[in-house]
């Protein structure tokens, strides 16, 4: 597995978790 598709896909899901943690509050 690519280590730089790895590493876009965590920061994907970073930012959808703080997208939604901020659509919470």
């Amino acid at each position: 597995m690519n280590l730089v598709i790895l590493r876009k896909v965590c920061k994907i899901i970073t930012y959808r978790t703080i997208g939604k943690t901020y659509f919470f509050f």
